[in-house]
């Protein structure tokens, strides 16, 4: 099967932001592209022309137009400002939570070899399509949402607050008071740490561990490697188990205090309603963002078994099914025993572009798709200030280290205690490096993003949305991080 572009023809002249740069599969980089497509009434996903190339296997550059973007940022601003919007969302994330683990528990109950093609074509079409919404309602918690309700509790808080203290405020009644998916992992990876169980069990505690927490163990597609990084890991942690059990007893003391802290903010603000709803959806926004994540972020490894029993069928490799195949090429080859040429895996392997144009869906791969990337690099915006938003306050000096996802296990060893470290976006299985680093500076994120929810917790400072940080700064730069301005300067 070959790509054959409809719009191949069209300039892609306007001016482009990258609004995410990470590691993931082609799997997943579809599933948004199609959210785009499928889902444009549900906000985040009405996305007039969206662009992500793979290249290098993994490496994902996502584009807005500028124009797009800033339709973006105008509406989702101000989307959530009506409160029965916050209710409605909440409601669909706990559906959707139910439904994902509904799927699962099927799988997981049948003998997967047993099912004939028809059969195993109607799991994949409902499958699917729930993995596409929920793409979909992922993105209606993007930072762009944030710009209204944030603006609005500033506006509040500035009436009763010294402008130093505004973003420390608004940081506190930001938290999530419940626990979050982060200190759940970091508790049950302490308990499996503890653990006197004899090698066999505590490989079976590995496993367990991974399918609860997919997200931590982003494209790992073999259970002998996910063993393997999960005995380093080990092996690793089981050295500092005094300090994890000391990390957690401090959060748990810090999370029995944030609700008295966020109250007296309140009534501070003599009870403020506006101020009460707003910062419960930044909050509820922060708290979903990872349960939902978790659902998606390694989807490959939770639905292993599903995956392997296509690809067997289909005699491709699970690399190569995962790697480069779309929904719609998934969709064919359970139908029609269709599977990519070895020409256009090949290509794929180079470039590969998944487009979304006025609703209108297509790919290019190989040498088409890699000079789109460069034409479209010439035309990216790249502020050359960087300036974002505190996540969490400080002024810190340091030198820069530029950490990929896909190069991460080899700069792991670099990174040193009191670096910067500056990235696209911050993802769970960085959370090793951010423990140690002297601030965080990230390209994207709002103030629910990983990166912040972090650093709040190990009071690191932190600048988020900066958008250019890894496009300016290089290895080796001393810079001044003011996490209070938002600001990072070249020394």
């Amino acid at each position: 099967m070959k790509s054959k572009p409809k719009f191949i023809k069209n300039r892609f002249q306007e001016k482009y932001v990258v609004t995410w740069e990470e590691k993931y599969s082609t799997f997943v980089v579809d599933l948004f592209a199609r959210a785009t497509k499928d889902f444009p009434e549900i906000i985040g996903n009405n996305i007039a022309e969206y662009l992500s190339f793979i290249e290098k296997i993994n490496h994902v550059i996502n584009f807005y137009s500028e124009r797009a973007y800033k339709k973006v940022k105008r509406e989702h601003g101000s989307y959530f400002l009506k409160k029965n919007r916050i209710k409605n969302l909440i409601s669909k994330y706990d559906i959707l939570i139910k439904e994902n683990r509904n799927i699962l528990n099927k799988i997981n109950s049948i003998n997967l070899s047993n099912i004939d093609d028809k059969d195993l074509e109607k799991f994949w079409e409902k499958f699917s399509k729930h993995l596409i919404e929920m793409a979909a309602y992922f993105r209606a918690t993007r930072p762009e949402v944030e710009i209204g309700p944030v603006c609005l509790i500033k506006d509040i808080l500035i009436k009763n607050y010294p402008l130093t203290e505004i973003n420390k405020k608004l940081i506190t009644l930001a938290t999530p008071t419940r626990l979050g998916l982060i200190e759940r992992e970091r508790r049950d990876w302490l308990r499996i740490l503890k653990s006197k169980k004899n090698k066999g069990g505590i490989k079976k505690s590995f496993l367990k561990h991974v399918n609860n927490y997919p997200s931590f163990y982003i494209n790992i597609y073999d259970t002998n490697k996910i063993l393997n990084v999960m005995e380093k890991r080990f092996l690793q942690d089981r050295k500092y188990l005094n300090k994890l059990e000391k990390d957690i007893k401090e959060n748990d003391i810090f999370l029995k205090k944030l609700p008295y802290q966020q109250n007296k903010i309140i009534k501070e603000c003599k009870n403020n309603k506006k101020l009460i709803i707003f910062s419960k959806m930044l909050k509820e926004f922060a708290w979903y963002r990872f349960e939902i994540k978790n659902l998606w972020a390694g989807v490959e490894i939770v639905f292993m078994p599903f995956f392997k029993e296509i690809s067997k069928r289909l005699k491709i490799s699970l690399f190569d099914f995962l790697n480069f195949y779309t929904l719609q090429d998934i969709s064919n080859s359970i139908k029609n025993k269709e599977v990519l040429s070895i020409e256009e895996i090949k290509k794929r392997k180079k470039c590969m572009a998944i487009i979304v144009k006025n609703k209108k869906y297509d790919i290019m791969a190989g040498d088409k798709a890699q000079r789109l990337l460069i034409k479209i690099k010439k035309n990216l915006i790249i502020e050359k200030e960087i300036k974002g938003t505190v996540a969490y306050p400080g002024k810190v000096k340091g030198r820069v280290k530029i950490i990929f996802p896909e190069s991460m296990e080899k700069t792991r060893k670099k990174f040193n205690k009191g670096d910067i470290l500056v990235t696209t976006n911050t993802q769970p299985s960085m959370v090793p490096l951010m423990t140690k680093a002297g601030a965080i500076v990230n390209d994207v994120g709002g103030i629910t993003s990983h990166a912040a929810i972090v650093s709040r917790e190990f009071k690191i400072p932190c600048i988020i949305g900066t958008k250019t940080a890894t496009k300016v700064l290089k290895d080796g730069d001393l810079v001044e991080v003011n996490a209070f301005d938002g600001v990072v300067k070249v020394l």
